[in-house]
């Protein structure tokens, strides 16, 4: 359970009315709201006011988004943003008039299978949706608090739900037109009577079309503006085509720079003496090319922190990962297996400014799994990698 925090956060410090139900109140210590946080008469302040009533529940939320949604474009809700822009300014028991326009929301979890696809279909539906007015929306339900009760999700759920939000369905409160989830939502719902929709619950397919029909039932503006709404859908299905076409040609342009790039690099690399750092009995497995030597002779030892730029590259030349493109140091515990085998050899080889190029067979690097999407199974890996410096290894308490 979070403590209405985000991650960032914690480790936090926090009251939870019980600990056996999902939305059950909870109340965090947040640093400012007393002089002397942590200490021991805060401390006492803060149960004190838990004791009287007086502390106003938290909830996780992310960040407000700084960008201004315009017209076509889904919007990105957080929970300290969800009642503003699309519930209304009422709470969920308490209603108001929300001035705000029917609106459609994707909730959602990181992980679920076609994220992507769902991400798409709303920025479609967006664009498709503008000149009705209806805005659309999503909310991330794991780094945003989700009311289970208000968005009536199953016990367990993963893939996303969308909903609609109208003053005159159900009073703005949330109203389930589609269901990625394989199962109904339980029981009750499995066997109900159809919706306004006109669906079962067990069968509210999330497509962009039976949304689209979806919504002509419940909302009179889409129907008066249907022939508008099927316009918009093969303007749209016009401007995805050729973004795709784009996207293969510069895909195409990118892949023949990145093979053109490796096969110069192949024959730079057979000038350089190639080191086998591998272990003893599995020569072959892992190897490294100095480029450009370190400023000493001194090397990390295992259990040094070693800080390390690197751009990492299938045989082709196709980049999967760099360090360098995010303009961030990469840091881990030398020895310690937090990376691949053929890291935690090659390293140990090197001294601070040294740049080099490492070679990793699969059984070196990500196996015959590999590292799905952008490392397939049984590659081996390119890695061009500099030693920033490193940290001696820390003493552990056993061996004082």
């Amino acid at each position: 359970m979070d403590a209405g925090l985000p991650h960032s956060k914690y480790p936090a410090l926090a009251i939870f009315d019980t600990y056996d139900r999902p939305n059950t109140p909870r109340y965090a210590y947040i640093k400012g709201v007393t002089d002397q946080d942590f200490s021991k008469a805060s401390m006492k302040e803060f149960f004190e006011a838990y004791m009287k009533n007086d502390l106003t529940p938290t909830f996780k939320t992310q960040p407000k988004p700084d960008k201004k949604f315009g017209p076509g474009e889904p919007w990105t809700v957080v929970y300290s943003t969800l009642f503003e822009s699309i519930l209304g300014t009422g709470n969920m028991t308490t209603k108001t008039e929300s001035s705000l326009p029917t609106s459609i929301i994707l909730v959602y979890k990181q992980w679920a299978k076609q994220i992507d696809r769902y991400k798409n279909m709303m920025t479609n539906l967006a664009y498709i949706l503008e000149p009705v007015g209806i805005r659309v929306a999503m909310y991330d339900a794991f780094e945003n608090f989700a009311d289970e009760e208000m968005w009536k999700f199953p016990k367990f759920w993963s893939e996303p739900f969308l909903y609609i939000l109208k003053d005159d369905i159900n009073s703005r409160s949330p109203t389930l037109i589609a269901d990625a989830n394989p199962e109904p939502l339980d029981d009750h719902d499995a066997t109900s009577e159809d919706d306004e929709v006109g669906h079962k619950w067990k069968d509210l397919p999330f497509t962009q079309s039976a949304i689209l029909k979806s919504l002509k039932k419940l909302v009179p503006e889409v129907e008066h503006a249907w022939l508008t709404v099927k316009e918009k859908v093969q303007e749209r299905r016009r401007i995805v085509a050729k973004e795709a076409e784009e996207a293969r040609i510069k895909k195409e342009e990118e892949d023949k720079k990145a093979q053109e790039e490796a096969e110069k690099l192949d024959e730079y690399l057979t000038t350089i003496e190639k080191v086998d750092v591998s272990e003893e009995g599995e020569e072959g497995g892992a190897f490294k090319q100095t480029l450009e030597k370190g400023r000493d002779g001194e090397t990390p030892s295992i259990g040094s922190q070693v800080y390390v730029h690197y751009t990492g590259k299938l045989l082709n030349g196709q980049v999967f990962d760099s360090s360098r493109e995010r303009d961030e140091v990469f840091q881990f515990k030398l020895g310690t297996q937090s990376v691949i085998k053929c890291w935690d050899r090659a390293f140990r080889y090197m001294s601070a400014g040294e740049k080099a190029v490492l070679t990793c067979t699969p059984s070196y690097a990500y196996g015959e799994t590999g590292s799905p999407p952008k490392i397939p199974p049984n590659a081996t890996l390119r890695f061009e990698v500099e030693l920033i410096s490193f940290d001696g290894p820390e003493i552990l308490r056993d061996e004082l």
